[in-house]
């Protein structure tokens, strides 16, 4: 389910495989002031969403081959093609909808590489953009401001959406964050890495003490880390306030009672979803 703009709510449901079509369905419902009926097409499972001034469009896919869809309310996801790239490309999670520059829809994932590290092997940070004009699917390895691959150890999952982003004549930049609160800020135009930053709170996972996650949500010109310490954690639950231009820590917010209850998960209560105020403002 995404926000495509104030007042409209898109929700995507995976449903039936149509024998009579030999593919997959996609069920699409539209929530307005004037909603209409969902509708089903034959569709691949969508990875990410995106709005753009020329419409809505899907991108579905896995590996090596993506198919663009345009969506619509009235006639649901129309594929426009399918094109292939030459390393297969895993999405990481999109938070909402996904950023755009240019022409371009911009998936941010992980290649698979041979790299080892620690036995666990190693991910290659990428992106891969879609342009809605020309239909060009291109990949683009992310990389540190010395030109070299970013990789990760082992298998980390990141977060990053339209949210996360922040434009200027000049910058078309996004913030992916890992689960564990590594923070990648990459240009969208050139797949290169501007700034990094480290969890501000860290925990020990080598000896199972104050373990924990995080998880991120932007609003206006802010984006919000929410540090969750797990089950069992003498760790307190905290947010942290970030200005998204300069990855500026502005403020800290210490959870108490009840929310802290929640985010710390001691109440067999798992949160999945933020949202944060966009009127808030941070001095």
């Amino acid at each position: 389910m995404v926000a495509i703009d104030d007042h409209t709510v898109m929700a995507m449901y995976q449903s039936a495989y149509s024998q009579a079509q030999q593919s997959g369905t996609v069920q699409t419902q539209w929530f307005t002031p004037q909603p209409q009926q969902p509708v089903t097409s034959p569709a691949e499972t969508p990875v990410a969403v995106a709005h753009r001034a020329s419409g809505v469009y899907a991108v579905g896919g896995a590996g090596n081959d993506y198919t663009l869809y345009s969506v619509s309310e009235s006639k649901g996801m129309r594929k426009l093609v399918t094109k292939s790239v030459d390393s297969r490309f895993t999405p990481a999670f999109a938070s909402g909808l996904v950023p755009c520059a240019d022409d371009g829809i911009t998936l941010f994932g992980d290649m698979d590489d041979e790299a080892k590290g620690n036995g666990y092997g190693s991910q290659t940070l990428a992106l891969l953009t879609r342009n809605v004009k020309t239909q060009e699917l291109t990949q683009n390895t992310v990389t540190t401001a010395s030109g070299e691959a970013q990789r990760y150890v082992g298998e980390e999952s990141f977060v990053y959406g339209e949210q996360l982003t922040w434009r200027s004549e000049d910058t078309h930049e996004m913030i992916a964050m890992s689960m564990g609160g590594d923070v990648e800020i990459i240009d969208m135009r050139t797949a290169r890495i501007t700034d990094s930053a480290e969890p501000p709170q860290t925990f020990d996972v080598t000896f199972d003490v104050g373990k924990g996650q995080y998880g991120i949500v932007g609003a206006g010109d802010f984006a919000y880390m929410v540090f969750m310490p797990e089950g069992g954690s003498n760790d307190d639950a905290k947010i942290y306030v970030h200005r998204k231009s300069h990855w500026e820590l502005v403020h800290t917010i210490a959870a108490q009672g009840a929310l802290n209850d929640l985010l710390g998960n001691r109440k067999e209560l798992y949160p999945t979803v933020f949202a944060a105020n966009p009127n808030m403002q941070w001095n």
